[in-house]
């Protein structure tokens, strides 16, 4: 049975295909030309509050084969009636569009937009669209981009040539209106049948190239998530009079409207702010680039944007009926990235709201669906009330194809990543729930693949998931050159499940510094004679060094053979340079520089003076090691250096275990001056990162001429590494989940938050231990900001509870504690309304829902004599949510076959989790 899940998402949840109606739409684009997008940018800021004429009748034009007519939705709907408003335009003549967008300064709530086109000469009837509060999150790139403005989502309005707008708030007054009006013009694959790009184990999905989008709008790269924990559903809005060929173009135009700057009219995001979009026809198209299967964060779900992806409905679904087509493809696309995800539908899951333009505050832990429509985190009608009406059919329908493989697939985390010259390191742990062998994991990045089998021991892991052992950490690092990079991690199945997703991050590597000594500067009756070695950390290839004597510079080769190189950085022995020059008789400066094999700076790595000619005494240099100190991840050595036969500065070579660095000792030291009554440049000071253990550091004082340099000391210091401590305070449990709270701290960095990780049957969340703990303060004498609280909402029964305090540093976390914690059940209720005899069947009527899950339509088995049959309270019971506020989708309608006679009807309301059953009603009927 779980084999057959597995096949079906890897290769089965097929939509269906596009329609033969396509044809007639195909075949008007065909005759179009080629036209590049445009777009008109209205400044509406002066426009008059004045009377306004009657809405003049629509054109009534036919529409096209295969369509639906205008929705009358929660989100755009008719009206004739003038009304008073902040701001009135005149009916404005424009230039050809199809999509629309409406932006206004930030501030005023409750905007309304008011909107009418023409077209084909007509107006059209008003329609009117909230205000959209779509904003990035508050802690992510595009946050401060959508700042200023804001605005309505894009509006269809296929073919029109003329507009008339009118905004009102609720609280405050809009001002700055602008309208931004979008021709998206016609590519020579808009009158073609869109490909799907295969990807393994998904729906079709028509990638951008597909829909032509112009990468160049792309002005900035959106953040990626390392967790995906739920999808959110939206849909467009406005009209549904679209074929098939012009979806490509409506896609380009709500593209150009996200990616426009606020200060021109648009929304100022990355890209497209959905990950995926559907039209009405069943195809699903890639929307936000890159994220099909890496977890790319959208702009679609204010404060929710970084732990979801967003899916969209091409059209307006309050009014108008939502085609089977969409719904199929929506289910489908969820189904699959759910599986790629590790995400199980028809359960809630706690998140974190990220702030940004949500109804719910930065830092709320908020309880949902993991399928759940827009409207749920925002204030918004958005899907619009018909397809909201199929949320509870689709988490049923997802679950069927994707839960029984979800639970099968493996898990894992991503506890961190480093980066050092031209690598990163990734550190975690994943598993096969059905094999204790370590299983393998992939690592992408650059377009590159890599493997690490994760076999290293966690017994965290161990405790988590007992009877799998503990060979499931991994530790992998990955060479690849400076710059910025998207990295993805998935754990590779081995069985029944399917690989899955442990997101992805942005790594930044930084070029390494090139390295090297001037092992000598020989003075020669006629002038002088450099040697020394010198390399970039970054590659194996030999590297130039540029000498300068008194500014003027010569490049130099260092490809000379250098064994003891070789030996101590292992990257070949071709780094060796030598280098004569004739001078005249006097003192020469003499600077050498390491350069960088890419295109980062050079490195000093010596300067000092020499005198060619007679011999004139020389004195040492003179300084002192003032500071020494180590954090639990760093060294820092501090003191001042000089050499009495130089004026200004001189250089302090720092080594740190043999590992040297140079550097200027000119900072300033009015004390160092004032002793020596000289320039009071002579201060350095140099911090490098180091792991936990003993270090030595010595420190050389450079001489700038022929002399020896001087060692002003070498000395130990230990980097300190104590293990975080803390308490697991309270568990407390109640019929929908359990709450966790605590304090912990690390030593070695008393005054800052630290990490907690907390484990629920294996599933892994991170949280700062940031709450306020005053007791904790006090008796550490360590900052407040110790505590923590997590909710964790599940289903009834034992689970096992894990906490852990993360290390600040490299060294081993610490368990707080593990536990089994059972969540109490609630069980089903209901009534049965009636239950009512015609001849051949009996018909029951009623309502239920499980209170432990209580936006899921649950199962009713409904017996006949002993003869049962299973159905679902999926029909629409308005009334039920208005008296218990959990959905109006728990409505029972089941007609069964009955023979006359006198027939016993029993009713059953189906627990979800693991306990009993709730008998509703049992009852006699006579049927004819």
């Amino acid at each position: 049975m779980l084999r057959a899940t597995a096949a079906l998402l890897s290769g089965a949840l097929i939509p269906v295909g596009v329609p033969a109606a396509a044809d007639a739409a195909v075949a008007h684009v065909a005759a179009e030309a080629p036209r590049p997008l445009s777009v008109q940018e209205l400044d509406l800021s002066d426009a008059a509050v004045a009377a306004e004429p009657e809405a003049e009748p629509g054109a009534g034009t036919e529409p096209e084969a295969g369509t639906e007519p205008e929705a009358e939705g929660s989100q755009a709907r008719a009206f004739a009636a003038p009304v008073e408003a902040d701001v009135v335009t005149q009916e404005l003549d424009t230039d050809d569009f199809s999509v629309l967008g409406v932006t206004w300064d930030a501030g005023p709530t409750g905007v309304t937009v008011d909107y009418r086109v023409r077209v084909d000469g007509q107006w059209t009837e008003w329609q009117q669209t909230e205000g959209g509060d779509v904003a990035a999150d508050d802690d992510r790139a595009e946050s401060g981009l959508d700042d200023a403005r804001d605005g309505t989502d894009p509006i269809v309005a296929m073919g029109a040539d003329g507009l008339q707008l009118r905004a009102d708030a609720e609280e405050g007054t809009v001002t700055g209106l602008k309208a931004l009006l979008i021709d998206p013009g016609v590519q020579a694959a808009d009158a073609t049948t869109l490909a799907s790009v295969p990807v393994p184990g998904a729906p079709p999905i028509i990638d951008r190239a597909g829909w032509g989008a112009d990468e160049s709008l792309r002005t900035c790269s959106p953040d990626l998530s390392t967790t995906v924990r739920a999808a959110a559903v939206h849909h467009t809005a406005s009209s549904n009079s679209y074929g098939t060929a012009d979806v490509p173009a409506l896609i380009r135009g709500f593209y150009a409207y996200h990616t426009r700057p606020e200060a021109s009219g648009g929304r100022g995001w990355c890209d497209l702010g959905y990950n995926f979009l559907v039209d009405k026809f069943g195809r699903v198209f890639e929307g936000r680039a890159g994220g099909v299967t890496a977890t790319v964060v959208g702009v679609h779900t204010g404060g929710f944007n970084s732990q979801t992806f967003g899916v969209a409905a091409i059209g307006e679904y309050g009014a108008a009926a939502v085609p089977d087509a969409l719904v199929q493809s929506l289910t489908a696309l969820i189904a699959w990235k759910f599986s790629i995800h590790g995400i199980r539908a028809g359960v809630d899951v706690s998140m974190v709201s990220g702030g940004g333009a949500s109804r719910f505050p930065a830092g709320t832990v908020v309880s949902m669906s993991t399928i759940f429509g827009h409207r749920d985190a925002q204030s918004t009608s958005c899907p619009g009330q018909n397809l909201y009406n199929l949320l509870p059919y689709m988490r049923t329908r997802v679950a069927e194809l994707a839960n029984a493989a979800v639970d099968v697939s493996p898990r894992g985390a991503w506890d961190r990543v480093t980066t050092g010259s031209g690598s990163f390191t990734v550190t975690g742990w994943a598993l096969d729930p059905q094999t204790p062998d370590p299983i393998v994991v992939e690592v992408r990045a650059a377009g590159g693949l890599s493997t690490v089998l994760a076999n290293q021991p966690r017994p965290d892991v161990a405790a988590a998931y007992p009877g799998l052992g503990d060979r499931h950490g991994f530790t992998l690092e990955v060479p690849i050159a400076s710059g910025t990079w998207p990295v993805c991690l998935a754990a590779v199945n081995v069985a029944d499940g399917t690989n899955v997703s442990l997101g992805c991050r942005t790594v930044t590597v930084r070029n390494a510094a090139p390295i090297g000594v001037v092992d000598s500067v020989s003075v020669t009756a006629t002038g002088i004679v450099v040697v020394g070695w010198t390399l970039d950390p970054d590659t194996s290839v030999s590297t130039q060094a540029h000498i300068y004597v008194n500014g003027v510079g010569v490049a130099v080769a260092a490809d000379l053979p250098r064994p003891d190189i070789a030996a101590a950085y292992g990257k070949g022995e071709r780094h060796g340079f030598r280098h004569e020059r004739t001078l005249p008789p006097g003192e020469h400066e003499v600077c050498t520089f390491g350069t960088d094999a890419g295109s980062g700076p050079a490195t000093l790595l010596d300067c000092r003076r020499v005198v060619v000619g007679p011999v004139v005494p020389r004195t040492a240099p003179v300084g002192s090691i003032d500071v020494l100190s180590a954090t639990n991840s760093s060294i820092t050595v501090a003191g001042w250096t000089f050499d009495p036969d130089t004026p200004g500065p001189t250089q302090a070579h720092i080594y740190i275990d043999g590992v040297g660095v140079a550097l200027m000792a000119d900072r300033s030291r009015p004390d160092v001056g004032a002793a020596f009554r000289r320039d009071s440049r002579t201060g350095y000071s140099h911090t490098a990162a180091a792991t936990p253990g003993s270090h030595t550091v010595c420190v050389y004082g450079i001489n700038t001429g022929p002399g020896d340099n001087t060692l002003l000391g070498c000395r130990t210091v230990v980097v300190p590494d104590v293990p975080p401590i803390g308490v697991v305070d309270r568990v407390v449990a109640d019929n929908s989940g359990f709450t966790v709270s605590g304090w912990t701290l690390d030593p070695d960095t008393p005054n800052q938050p630290t990490q907690v990780h907390v484990y629920v049957d294996g599933a892994v969340t991170g949280l700062r231990a940031d709450r306020s703990r005053p007791d904790v303060a006090a008796a550490y004498g360590s900052g407040a900001a110790r505590g923590f609280t997590h909710r964790v909402d599940t289903r009834p029964g034992p689970h096992t509870l894990c906490v852990y305090a993360i290390n600040t540093a490299a060294g081993p976390h610490t368990l707080l504690q593990c536990r089994t914690v059972v969540v109490p059940d609630r069980p089903p209720m209901g009534v049965v309304d009636a239950v009512t005899a015609a001849p051949g069947s009996v018909t029951v009527r009623g309502w239920a829902f499980d209170p432990d899950t209580p936006r899921s339509a649950v199962a009713v088995h409904v017996y006949v004599d002993g003869v049962g049959t299973a159905v679902v309270a999926d029909r629409l019971r308005p009334d039920v949510d208005a008296v218990h506020g959990v959905g109006d989708r728990h409505g029972l309608v089941a007609t069964l076959p009955a023979s006359s006679g006198r027939r016993q009807v029993c009713t059953f309301a189906i627990n979800t989790a693991a306990g009993d059953n709730t008998l509703l009603d049992c009852r006699w009927v006579q049927v004819p």
